[in-house]
């Protein structure tokens, strides 16, 4: 993936009169602002499995990185917006992990960086103070949205909602949020029926897509107003 390929394939929306961008690299750019918003990084499960003796590959963190400089390259935010779960335990910030994530921000010196902590992140005591980490322990509000990690009220299943039930709007400004880890699957073709990573938005918010390496998905269902968009192929498509 070089410079002038990242953000290609991506789809456009406006939210409450701003534009933002859902990238295929699995990342959010609000375009008025110049802020890219990622999720679920949970870095260091690698050394976290490895630790309880699975045999798991060790440069999931490092890829990770790697994929967000680039991001953060390409696109020269002002600041990037990390929505919860930057490290996935408590154990996982290793020796390795640390220096990984250490040398990362000492590439990437002219953005700032706010971390809206998740529920793995809580388990991180004490944040290593040269890390240039804005830290948000209940998220916060910027114009017309919401940064947070866990939507404040996750999108509901069918088995809580009918399906093709509308979903109530509120005044509350549009959440932007992770926590989730959403995935489609499609119910035609057998050649489409692969469980993808998407975008998630309802009327009240958007859920990002997890952005690390090593992460699962959690199968979603659509309900009425939603919409649903898929990253396949390098692109994201609506379905």
């Amino acid at each position: 993936m070089t410079k002038s390929t990242v953000g290609y394939g991506s789809c456009h929306i406006i939210v409450r009169d701003q534009f933002l961008q859902m990238l295929p690299e699995r990342g959010l750019y609000w375009r008025d602002q110049r802020i890219l918003f990622v999720a679920d990084l949970h870095l260091g499960k690698d050394a976290t499995f490895r630790q309880a003796g699975l045999a798991v590959p060790a440069a999931s963190s490092r890829d990770s990185l790697n994929r967000l400089q680039q991001l953060v390259q390409s696109f020269e935010p002002t600041e990037c917006v990390i929505l919860g779960d930057l490290i996935h335990a408590a154990d996982s910030l290793n020796e390795r992990v640390h220096d990984e994530i250490s040398d990362f921000f000492a590439r990437v010196v002219g953005c700032k960086w706010r971390l809206i902590k998740g529920n793995h992140d809580r388990h991180t005591k004490k944040w290593p103070e040269h890390w240039p980490l804005v830290i948000e322990p209940a998220g916060c509000v910027e114009g017309p949205f919401q940064f947070l990690h866990i939507p404040p009220s996750e999108p509901v299943s069918s088995a809580e909602l009918k399906k093709g039930s509308e979903i109530p709007t509120t005044n509350a400004p549009f959440y932007l949020a992770g926590h989730i880890h959403p995935a489609w699957r499609g119910t035609g073709s057998i050649l489409v029926r692969e469980k993808l990573p998407c975008f998630w938005m309802s009327r009240q918010g958007i859920v990002l897509p997890a952005f690390g390496t090593f992460t699962g998905t959690k199968l979603i269902e659509r309900l009425k107003q939603q919409r649903v968009f898929v990253i396949a192929d390098s692109q994201v498509i609506e379905v």
